[in-house]
């Protein structure tokens, strides 16, 4: 019976084992301030990466970048992990042993503020009344 309780236990360990890189990097030329642990963000988009072939390849390499997500939202602050939710546990434990092992990108953070028209164009915009 002890035999049964350890195998059982290496195949449920083996249904959520799997690395896989997940990049916390911004867009090229872009620049991102981090936002604090406890700042409120106005933006909040979690991405699921899919790994193969036990986490050694993403199935998309831009799901793997925060980078996408960031340009995606335009965002100028930004507060970026990783993390593995319940459902990609559960999923992973019938995956993750056939080699597909999924985990959870979170990126949160706020788009610059609109901009401000200019006096001038507020007088133009008047003007033309």
């Amino acid at each position: 019976m002890r035999v049964l309780g350890i195998a059982v236990t290496a195949v449920a360990a083996l249904g959520v084992a799997g690395c896989g890189d997940i990049f916390l990097d911004a867009p090229r030329g872009a620049h991102i301030s981090l936002l604090r642990e406890k700042s409120p963000a106005r933006v909040r988009a979690e991405q699921v990466v899919w790994f193969k072939y036990w986490g050694n390849r993403p199935f998309d390499e831009a799901e793997t970048h925060a980078a996408t997500l960031i340009d995606r939202y335009h965002l100028t602050e930004a507060r970026i992990y990783m993390i593995n939710t319940f459902a990609d546990g559960v999923i992973s434990t019938f995956t993750g042993p056939l080699g597909f092992p999924r985990r959870t990108l979170v990126v949160e953070g706020n788009p610059a503020p609109a901009a401000k028209p200019s006096a001038a164009a507020d007088h133009a915009a008047e003007s033309d009344h």
